[in-house]
């Protein structure tokens, strides 16, 4: 399990910031793009990278089976910060909600867990977190 989501986390990093090479900007007045700085806005990101983010997302949702899905869209959650900033205690919220389909209780444990740890690194809400303590009881 540890090796798994190692692979997955470094997955997430390798779109996170792949997505934010694509994402150097042009200040207003100024002719040469820079690179965004480590605490962007949405609002710094061009279409363009905004576009291959959300085709990401698009993409891990055509994936039929739900465990492959929870685990590539739980790794690449960060992205979400291209988009926007509200959206990572709703999506946090839906994936949670998403491990209830998983039929093995293991499996169900070991998703809530990643998602937990994937979750703490974007998110200071917690409540997410209390449903997965519930559900898991």
């Amino acid at each position: 399990f540890v090796l798994i989501t190692d692979i997955l986390d470094n997955f997430g990093n390798l779109v996170f910031e792949r997505i934010r090479e694509k994402s150097s900007y042009t200040p207003p007045g100024s002719i040469k793009s820079i690179p965004l700085p480590k605490n962007f806005t949405p609002d710094q990101v061009p279409d363009i990278a905004k576009e291959t983010c959300r085709n990401w997302f698009f993409k891990i949702a055509s994936i039929r089976e739900l465990v492959p899905r929870f685990y590539v869209e739980a790794a690449i959650l960060k992205c979400y910060r291209f988009l926007t900033d509200k959206e990572f205690s709703q999506a946090l919220m839906r994936l949670t909600k998403m491990t209830r389909g998983m039929g093995d209780p293991l499996v169900a444990a070991y998703a809530r867990a990643y998602l937990c740890r994937v979750g703490q690194r974007i998110d200071t809400h917690n409540s997410y977190v209390m449903l997965n303590f519930t559900d898991y009881l």
